[in-house]
């Protein structure tokens, strides 16, 4: 019988393991995407290492029933909430280029751009199809270029609440901070218009000296990534936050 979940968990050469169950296996890892190799799960849960130590049966649970709930989808990126903060996975943004769900108003089962790096839910089917992470950008950027590929490999991406972490947020979610990377990301997926106008909005000498000098290389990858893509511009428009 083919196991339901595998988890990966990251930044990490050891783990104790906090659920024990015969039928999960625990992988973990100092790359994700050496890790995604080695599993063989229909689906693969991505965790950060301080939010395993909270991680519960419970919380398995609720995941495997939003599986179950929603068979067409091939990504899941939880709200999660913290004692202080909410984390969320990333809508579009015309202005910010991506920006997190709880920044915005919507429900909380949704379709999102992108899932966030600390807990994600991917299918093994989409990861046949898109490959790994994009290890060229930061942390959260690459989860951001893995989501927007998704769609381009006809995968969608899906955010649901998932119960409350007993514990502080010590995650940080800022693609904002990485502003000439950002633009790369945009250019890969949505095109380079798209970037061009993210970087006119937030317009830095060096951030164009940057996408210059990084072009001919995004450009490839652009090809590589959207190549038999049957995503339309009127279907990026539905992740854009209004």
């Amino acid at each position: 019988m083919k196991k339901q979940f595998d988890i990966i968990v990251y930044p990490t050469s050891t783990l104790e393991n906090t659920i024990q169950d015969p039928a999960l296996e625990y992988f973990p890892s100092l790359s994700i995407n050496d890790s995604l190799h080695f599993t063989t799960a229909e689906w693969i849960i991505i965790l950060h290492h301080d939010l395993h130590k909270h991680f519960s049966v419970n919380h398995l649970n609720e995941i495997a029933n939003v599986c179950l709930e929603f068979p067409m989808i091939d990504c899941f990126s939880p709200i999660l909430e913290f004692l202080d903060t909410k984390l969320s996975p990333y809508l579009l943004d015309y202005s910010k280029g991506v920006t997190p769900q709880n920044k915005v108003e919507g429900a909380l089962y949704d379709y999102v751009a992108a899932p966030h790096p600390y807990l994600t839910i991917v299918s093994r089917r989409i990861v046949q199809r898109t490959g790994a992470l994009d290890l060229s950008f930061p942390l959260n950027l690459q989860f951001v270029a893995w989501g927007l590929r998704m769609y381009h490999a006809q995968g969608k991406v899906f955010s649901f609440p998932l119960q409350n972490f007993s514990m502080q947020s010590s995650f940080n979610t800022d693609v904002l901070s990485h502003h000439k990377e950002l633009a790369l990301v945009l250019h890969k997926n949505l095109g380079f218009k798209k970037a061009i106008d993210f970087m006119k909005k937030n317009f830095s000498w060096l951030s164009l000296f940057y996408f210059i000098k990084n072009y001919r290389t995004i450009r490839k990858k652009r090809r590589k990534a959207t190549l038999l893509s049957p995503l339309r511009d009127a279907d990026l428009e539905k992740l854009y936050h209004s």
